[in-house]
């Protein structure tokens, strides 16, 4: 059989979802398409993952319980009795004409994430032709395929076997993608199958995505994972494939809001704006203090307060609805720059304090137009939005920077970086960051 020809780096523009759900599921005694896990059916939830993990349009290959899918094309295969490749066949054939790739999924796999289809977007999208999702190192689904090859693939489909022969076939085209971290591949194939995923569900899953999406920073999710060694779920946030924040390391966030609060006088109501939001720790800790009256909490990423108020996170629960706090969507940074401030409803309002805990450092930014807050004119702007002997208090990952403290200090007539150490559980050792803190006069 001739090789199948294939540009050296084809170009990937619209990528499209492919859902293979045509069978009767005969060892689950019922369809797998139509049934439901956590309130969602199965159908339901690969259509959603395909398009938020970047698939623009979404078919759904039906045979033995045809059925309306919302958000979905559905392609019926009067042919599923013979495999999944006739669905496969049926469904490469009905995609758009515009269409560059496509990312195929099964059905009956919900542990699959969006996380898992935007990595084999952007690995085609990056000149591979064809990407295969792999789990610790073991090849699974779902599978993207560049249009060049969806021929071939189709012609060596048959019974069961949809586009696996061709990839074993041509193993010099496949690159593969790890998302072992991310997901779990495991299939619901019988009624055990579905009791097992829902025991897992209810507490002890390995790993849980609860939450992405696309933000003009990039993708960023919130995730749950069982941790082997300590056994606790830990929480963690990404932006991308780079971790902001995780339930393990929450010390120095909160000693961010108790180093802050505890340069203000005693006997005092205090109007506190946390920038960032995230899991919430720090805005948990300002609350703690009995003197806040009010808390102002500014977030960049809608999402992210979606999070809090949707009550995903059990440490922070409570913390949307608490009557102080005005969870809000916004640029930190621009606001900080402009006089009008941060409250919508108050132009010019000034804070007894302002914690920040965005960036990983002063210098190692989510995003680079945030530097210019680090600089001696963006402290000043920041300056004037504090009442007079307001905090400026701020997070960093690193130790204390001279260079920082030195513009700091050329800002604020009073100012420390405070060392807070904490144990460590992936190490064994102990780990540290920096709180900065400026008292205004």
């Amino acid at each position: 059989m001739a090789a199948p020809t294939v540009p050296a780096a084809p170009v990937i523009g619209v990528v499209a979802g492919l859902v293979l759900a045509a069978g009767e599921g005969q060892r689950l005694g019922t369809p797998k398409a139509v049934i439901e896990v956590d309130g969602e059916r199965l159908v339901d939830r690969a259509v959603r993952t395909l398009r938020d993990g970047g698939c623009r349009d979404v078919y759904v290959v039906l045979g033995a319980a045809p059925t309306e899918v919302p958000g979905a094309t559905v392609v019926l295969n009067g042919d599923w009795r013979t495999g999944m490749a006739s669905s496969l066949r049926s469904g490469l054939s009905a995609l758009p004409e515009d269409a560059d790739a496509v990312v195929v999924a099964l059905v009956d796999q919900p542990g699959i994430v969006p996380t898992v289809v935007a990595r084999l977007v952007e690995r085609m999208r990056s000149g591979s032709p064809l990407v295969v999702a792999t789990y610790g190192g073991k090849q699974r689904n779902p599978v993207g395929i560049a249009r060049p090859l969806w021929q071939d693939v189709a012609a060596q489909a048959s019974g069961d076997v949809g586009a696996r022969a061709f990839i074993a076939g041509h193993a010099d085209l496949v690159t593969e993608v790890e998302c072992g971290d991310v997901a779990d591949p495991a299939d619901i194939d019988t009624a055990d199958d579905l009791r097992a995923h829902r025991g897992r569900r209810t507490g002890s899953a390995r790993f849980e995505e609860l939450a992405w999406s696309e933000t003009p920073m990039g993708p960023v999710s919130l995730r749950r994972r069982r941790h082997p060694s300590l056994q606790v779920d830990v929480y963690e946030a990404k932006l991308g494939e780079e971790f902001l924040m995780s339930s393990l390391f929450t010390v120095a966030e909160v000693e961010l809001a108790r180093l802050g609060l505890a340069e203000l006088p005693a006997g005092r109501d205090l109007d506190v704006l946390v920038g960032g939001l995230g899991l919430g720790y720090s805005a948990r800790a300002v609350l703690d203090d009995r003197r806040v009256r009010s808390l102002v909490v500014v977030e960049a990423v809608a999402d992210v307060i979606d999070w809090h108020q949707r009550g995903l996170l059990p440490d922070t629960v409570g913390l949307a609805t608490d009557p102080r706090v005005r969870l809000l969507h916004g640029d930190f940074f621009a606001q900080a720059a402009a006089t009008a401030g941060w409250d919508p409803t108050g132009p010019g309002r000034r804070f007894d304090a302002v914690l920040v805990d965005i960036d990983h450092t002063p210098d190692h930014l989510l995003h680079p137009s945030h530097a210019g807050f680090y600089t001696e004119a963006g402290l000043r702007a920041l300056a004037r939005h504090l009442n007079p002997g307001g905090v400026f208090a701020l997070w960093s990952d690193d130790p204390p920077d001279e260079a920082f403290g030195d513009t700091l200090a050329s800002v604020f007539p009073r100012t420390q970086a405070q060392v807070v150490t904490f144990d460590n559980p992936l190490t064994g050792g102990q780990s540290a960051n920096t709180v900065y803190v400026a008292v205004r006069t």
